[in-house]
């Protein structure tokens, strides 16, 4: 099936190739798995011109992320996802429709990539553009009641890893994480986790 899947990839359009890297990432570290998934993220990057939606990326993004990084394009693909998103109509300069998760998960997404880009690709377009969007997202992480743990754990470590972290979020995310543990509502991966981020 893997064999046949490999020679069909020129003819699958994104949202396919999507799903089959998000149906293939659980499976582990099989062999023919192995083989397969780096090249369904090439045939996900080269759809540049019909690219996937903003939910199914960040979907396929946040599952990916756990095997492998993102290729740049998908990065690219992803940033100007949220360009568009800030740039649409409403209140402010830095409206738009983007949620809370979206926020958190744009964040996770962006600040895991900035150490292999900057030793990869330190002249990248891409690694120049990332740190004024990461401040444009912190500005807009508003009620951390309406997010996840896992989301907030994100939040925690983008934080972490930030050389310079928004201050004044940092003791608002705290609070909230304290908090949870009280309620008993941080499972013990998160927290491991979290902990060694900071």
């Amino acid at each position: 099936m893997m064999r046949s899947l490999d020679k069909q990839l020129p003819s699958l359009h994104a949202k396919l190739v999507a799903q089959l890297i998000r149906a293939i990432v659980p499976l582990g570290r099989a062999a023919a798995c192995a083989r397969l998934l780096p090249r369904l993220v090439q045939a996900l990057a080269a759809h540049e011109h019909a690219p996937l939606s903003f939910a199914e990326l960040l979907a396929t993004a946040r599952l990916l992320c756990r095997r492998m990084p993102l290729a740049e394009p998908l990065l690219l693909q992803l940033r100007a996802h949220i360009v568009r998103e800030l740039a649409s109509e409403g209140e402010g300069s830095l409206a738009g429709s983007l949620s809370p998760e979206q926020i958190s998960l744009a964040l996770w997404l962006f600040v895991r990539h900035l150490p292999s880009l900057q030793q990869l690709s330190p002249h990248s377009p891409l690694l120049m553009m990332l740190p004024s969007l990461i401040e444009q997202l912190l500005l807009l992480v508003g009620d951390l009641d309406s997010i996840s743990s896992e989301q907030l754990c994100d939040t925690m470590n983008v934080l972490a890893r930030l050389k310079r972290p928004n201050t004044a979020l940092l003791p608002r995310m705290l609070s909230q994480i304290e908090a949870r543990l009280t309620r008993n509502q941080l499972r013990l991966a998160q927290v491991v986790e979290t902990a060694w981020a900071l």
